[in-house]
């Protein structure tokens, strides 16, 4: 994959074409690393289907697994990240490779995602409180209004991740460096990030085309829950690595529009 040139400004269909075009050259070490990170909630699937037990121990392997989940996510965007940058120079990133690097830098990313998750959580935590003493219609109206702030702040802090796996800067500091690499460039971040919602969406719906007619065939509810499962482990991983090579290639695109830096100087902290 060519270097783009510095000075080249930054552009949402670029992003996005580069983004999909080294998601599916690369979709088995990028794949593979998003859905690693459910192996925790398809042990609790076989566990379930194999093994009676009592609910609270079910509630009790559920809450562990999601805790597993959330931090294996991590990893996965962290370690396709360095996958992104390697293959945006021409390498050849593996599974192995991408998990490495990804465990490497899993305190600092865990940290970037906790702040930024508890940023988020708080445009709409306002609101929540103010409509919970005031009705459902006003409780709605709130929520719905904090989408705005919400999605400002996801929007600013897109590209926190690769910043702190880049850089290495801290968990602040990469917050910090997000905001600055996106102002100026924010309306085209959403946009981005609108395009990925709307996958997320069409996404969605295609698993239900193998989910739903199961249940037209007489399938078990075991079954159904199974296959389930399984389809979403695989779409869930499927739109993490696509959600964390286009943040990779718009933290790339952003620091050669605004600072001339390309792909090599970018990559050399890996080598």
């Amino acid at each position: 994959m060519a270097e783009a040139a510095a000075d080249t400004p930054f552009r949402v269909g670029p992003v996005l074409g580069r983004g999909f075009g080294l998601l599916f050259k690369h979709l088995l070490p990028f794949g593979g690393a998003a859905t690693i990170m459910f192996l925790p909630i398809a042990a609790i699937i076989a566990l379930v289907t194999t093994t009676p037990m009592q609910l609270n121990q079910l509630m009790w392997l559920i809450g562990a697994a999601l805790v597993l989940v959330f931090l294996l996510a991590y990893v996965a965007t962290a370690g396709i990240a360095y996958g992104t940058f390697e293959a945006l120079r021409g390498g050849k990133p593996g599974l192995g490779s991408c998990l490495r690097q990804g465990f490497s830098q899993f305190f600092p990313v865990l940290g970037v995602a906790i702040m930024t998750l508890l940023a988020l959580v708080g445009t709409v935590l306002p609101g929540l409180l103010i409509g919970a003493f005031g009705g459902r219609g006003l409780l709605v109206f709130l929520v719905l209004l904090s989408l705005i702030p919400m999605l400002m702040v996801m929007t600013v802090l897109w590209v926190a991740i690769p910043a702190c796996v880049v850089e290495r800067p801290g968990v602040t500091a990469s917050l910090g460096r997000s905001a600055a690499l996106t102002k100026g460039e924010r309306w085209s971040v959403f946009g981005i990030i609108v395009v990925l919602m709307l996958v997320n969406w069409g996404i969605s719906l295609l698993s239900n085309v193998v989910t739903v007619p199961l249940a037209s065939f007489g399938a078990s509810a075991t079954a159904m829950a199974v296959v389930g499962g399984l389809v979403g482990i695989v779409t869930t991983g499927l739109y993490t690595a696509l959600n964390a090579v286009m943040a990779a290639v718009a933290y790339h695109d952003l620091r050669v529009a605004k600072e001339g830096i390309g792909i090599d100087t970018i990559a050399a902290v890996f080598d």
